[in-house]
């Protein structure tokens, strides 16, 4: 996998880590380390993805695709430092600097928003970063679009600790809050529930509570 040499050692510098000590957690030598630097070798893709462990940085981001590797590679081009970048654009530079962890909300594509303010300090294509920043976006889900009761009555057969569910006779409005107790008292008491039961029940309902507001 080509990942950009100079963003390994930039990365490794500001950590204030040295060759040995990423080549010792990557399980490889010191000089095929320096290799990678160096850009002799390529990284696999295994190895790849613990370097960004150990770096605690995105894949992405260590092959150069993610907003914020696109935003430093442009700031070194325009010899702009991040600080006069968060001036220009009026955010915080720790929220620039996260940009990487952080899921998209719709408006950031908006003029006027993230995006436009990025790609006009920049003086970058609005599409290439907006399309950067989405591959950050949650996965859709594409099953089935259930409401609420509907939801929980996909629970009714199901057997927790031997004990049966049934569907409340008035949960066309019930919450997700509602339906969570209600299946904890079924079975005498909230911790009676295991963690996986709960997690099933909370998953259910965050996904027919989700497509019933659209």
């Amino acid at each position: 996998m080509k990942v950009p040499s100079d963003r390994i050692r930039k990365t490794r510098r500001f950590l204030d880590l040295t060759g040995a000590e990423v080549a010792e957690k990557l399980g490889i030598s010191t000089q095929y380390y320096y290799n990678i630097e160096r850009g002799r070798r390529n990284l696999s893709a295994e190895l790849a993805m613990k370097l960004a462990d150990i770096f605690d940085v995105s894949l992405d981001y260590l092959l150069g695709k993610s907003i914020y590797a696109l935003i430093e590679e442009r700031l070194t081009e325009l010899n702009m430092s991040i600080e006069e970048l968060a001036e220009i654009t009026e955010l915080p530079v720790s929220y620039l600097r996260g940009l990487d962890t952080l899921p998209p909300e719709p408006w950031d594509y908006e003029q006027g928003e993230l995006v436009d303010r990025l790609s006009r300090a920049l003086k970058m294509d609005t599409k290439t970063l907006a399309e950067a920043y989405a591959r950050q976006e949650p996965p859709v889900y594409e099953g089935p679009s259930l409401k609420p009761k509907e939801a929980f009555e996909e629970f009714q057969d199901t057997k927790f600790d031997n004990v049966e569910t049934k569907a409340h006779p008035n949960s066309d409005d019930m919450t997700e809050k509602d339906i969570i107790t209600l299946a904890a008292h079924q079975v005498g008491h909230e911790g009676a529930l295991t963690e996986e039961q709960l997690a099933q029940i909370k998953l259910a309902m965050k996904i027919a509570l989700a497509k019933n507001d659209k």
